[in-house]
């Protein structure tokens, strides 16, 4: 004998192909803003708060949840010119990751997400790789809160 709250409780006999036809069912009857919210992992950082609806995956996401980075760099046109000039930390990151944007600023982590995680240190960040080496008395040390203030646009 089956308890109540087993499987077969949303209806008495109902496998489990059948169970999963009504979920479906449910959820492409729902309104936009609820599908979505099941569709998404997540809200995105308030950096992108802007865009973080349901009508506008389109705006980092093909078909599918496979993001473009051609859809990242039209709203980064500073990130996205520097890379095709091969200059700048981001382009020598691809050259020698070759990992995509999302491999170091993943969204859908809630309003507060720091999308940027700036430790100079902690990275191995070294100046000369991007484009713009330091000379003279520009190459002593900056502290980690002077840079973690700021924003790096390339």
């Amino acid at each position: 004998m089956r308890s109540a709250a087993g499987p077969d409780a949303v209806i008495p006999g109902m496998g489990t192909r059948a169970r999963h036809r009504l979920i479906l069912l449910f959820a492409l009857a729902a309104p936009a803003i609820a599908r979505a919210q099941l569709l998404s992992p997540g809200q995105l950082a308030r950096s992108h708060a802007a865009i973080d609806s349901e009508t506008s995956c389109g705006s980092c996401h093909l078909e599918g949840k496979r993001l473009s980075q051609d859809l990242c760099l039209r709203c980064h046109e500073k990130v996205g010119k520097a890379l095709s000039e091969s200059r700048g930390y981001h382009a020598h990151l691809i050259r020698s990751s070759g990992k995509p944007c999302e491999a170091c600023h993943p969204d859908h982590q809630g309003r507060e997400f720091a999308l940027i995680r700036w430790d100079p240190q902690k990275n191995n960040f070294h100046h000369e790789d991007t484009g713009w080496p330091l000379r003279g008395a520009t190459k002593r040390p900056i502290a980690a809160s002077v840079t973690s203030s700021r924003t790096i646009a390339t």
